[in-house]
């Protein structure tokens, strides 16, 4: 394992397993999300975006945390472990709008220099409903990505509880 992609609904602790990896298994961390977004919230032209991500991936090691679809051509080629954290919905829920809470309420800055806004946690757009969103979206497509022939050089874990995941990390 030295090129590792954590996927996962959002609220799943991707980013801190990611971290975790990178520092026990000493490879660099790329937080997919601290690429894309720009301050005021705006999203980084997709080439650009691609080509950032592209030149991270070059590093001998590393863990990527994220679900960017459009990216998969680039990353998940690259890779050679996948880990899918495929916790319950409410704890994905819980977790997220836990972590939102946290950082809108000490007005911690996310994504270069992005603040969470607590008008958001509910709105259209906002973290409760992408999380219950993606969770379904991510359930299906998942299994069909572990089948595909073109990802047969990845090895895949899944990991169904956070006690797993924990028991799963010690053991490398």
């Amino acid at each position: 394992m030295k090129k590792i992609i954590v996927a996962g609904t959002s609220g799943s602790g991707k980013t801190t397993l990611a971290r975790q990896l990178a520092e026990k298994l000493n490879i660099t961390h790329i937080e997919l999300d601290n690429l894309l977004w720009l301050p005021g919230w705006k999203t980084r032209p997709e080439e650009e975006f691609k080509k950032l991500v592209a030149q991270e991936i070059k590093k001998p090691g590393w863990t990527a945390c994220g679900n960017y679809t459009q990216l998969m051509p680039i990353t998940w080629k690259e890779a050679d472990t996948v880990v899918w954290l495929d916790y319950p919905l409410w704890l994905s829920l819980w977790r997220a709008l836990k972590r939102s809470a946290k950082l809108w309420w000490n007005h911690e800055t996310v994504c270069n220099g992005n603040y969470e806004s607590f008008s958001n946690f509910f709105s259209r757009k906002g973290i409760f409903r992408w999380v219950f969103k993606s969770y379904f979206s991510r359930k299906k497509k998942m299994p069909r990505f572990i089948a595909d022939p073109k990802y047969k050089h990845i090895k895949f874990i899944r990991l169904r509880s956070p006690k797993e995941t924990k028991q799963w990390l010690e053991g490398l």
